[in-house]
């Protein structure tokens, strides 16, 4: 369920912010929030602003516990 009291300035973002997929999404999220932020993304899938909207917790990933995943935990921490 969407919060509706959540106010987001859509402005700022790219006119084509739906359009751009893959390498190209991914881009754009280590410009807007950085190199630990597209990694995240990346790491899960999430290629599109679709995937991202339908994602309900971008960092449920951070509570795996797997050996796997343990230096990706320690980047995103310190990068954080």
């Amino acid at each position: 369920m969407f919060k509706l009291d959540v106010l987001i300035d859509a402005s700022v973002l790219p006119s084509n912010i739906m359009l751009l997929r893959d390498e190209k999404f991914i881009h754009f999220a280590r410009e807007e929030a950085g190199d630990a932020a597209g990694e995240l993304l990346e790491a899960q899938g999430v290629n599109c602003v679709k995937s991202l909207l339908m994602t309900t917790d971008v960092f449920a990933v951070m509570n795996i516990k797997s050996q796997s995943l343990d230096d990706f935990k320690k980047i995103w921490l310190y990068a954080r």
